[in-house]
């Protein structure tokens, strides 16, 4: 049975930061076989992150397959839809200099480097594959702890707030220590 969004093309874009992490981004081109390169996308660039535990597939998640998943619904509504796979994960656990499978260190990151680093990474590769198209800041789609990631970035990176549109949050999940 072919399910929603099934007949979308897909291209995967690589980010690299700061402290040599790379991180995998999808973003969907076009439907199969209809549509040569990419159509306009009158509402600008959206970027979907992915809380812990998580990749980007977490996105295609839905309860009913006759109805297509958010990111289909986003880009049916004239979004260009990029998801993010955050460092660590099976698509994102690349290194210029680590190992994901041998090197302890590789896992030595919290929030705040995915924050300062791995999103502006991530923003800036949109940009650079929109640098020909009118719209010049991205719009963030965050779950659960990718909120932190956007807010803390937003709020600390510098330059990357001037490069986001909005930050919209899900569930998102918040401790302070008063």
């Amino acid at each position: 049975m072919q399910q929603a969004g099934d007949d979308l093309d897909w291209k995967a874009f690589q980010a690299t930061s700061d402290d040599g992490y790379i991180t995998t981004l999808w973003r969907i081109t076009g439907t199969n076989g209809a549509r040569s390169g990419l159509r306009e996308s009158p509402r600008g660039p959206i970027l979907l992150q992915h809380g812990i535990w998580s990749d980007a597939q977490s996105w295609m998640e839905r309860s009913d397959i006759t109805s297509a998943a958010l990111p289909v619904k986003l880009f049916n509504l004239g979004f260009d839809v990029w998801i993010a796979n955050g460092r660590g994960t099976t698509h994102s656990s690349g290194h210029t200099t680590l190992n994901a499978e041998t090197d302890n260190e590789y896992y030595d990151y919290c929030f705040v480097e995915q924050a300062m680093m791995d999103l502006p990474a991530q923003v800036d590769v949109i940009l650079e594959a929109r640098k020909n198209e009118p719209c010049t800041k991205v719009s963030l789609l965050t779950h659960s702890t990718a909120s932190n990631i956007a807010v803390y970035g937003a709020s600390k990176s510098p330059g990357l707030a001037d490069k986001l549109a909005s930050v919209l949050t899900l569930a998102p999940c918040y401790f302070l220590n008063l």
